[in-house]
């Protein structure tokens, strides 16, 4: 089973850090959705990642 998740910004992109500081500046409550974003990012990548060293290893 694969579970996928899709994370959509209208706005100001997650990863665009110059427009997010000043986004976060006027709108505190986007700071929870960027780190909603990163945390699900990370979750990304360790996965990925980790599933590439073990399909290295066997």
């Amino acid at each position: 089973m694969v579970d996928i998740k899709m994370l959509h910004f209208v706005g100001h992109k997650p990863w665009n850090l110059k427009s997010n500081f000043v986004a976060t500046q006027n709108n505190l409550t986007q700071i929870k959705f960027i780190q909603l974003w990163y945390k699900e990012y990370i979750d990304f990548l360790k996965h990925s990642h980790l599933k590439h060293i073990y399909l290295l290893n066997k």
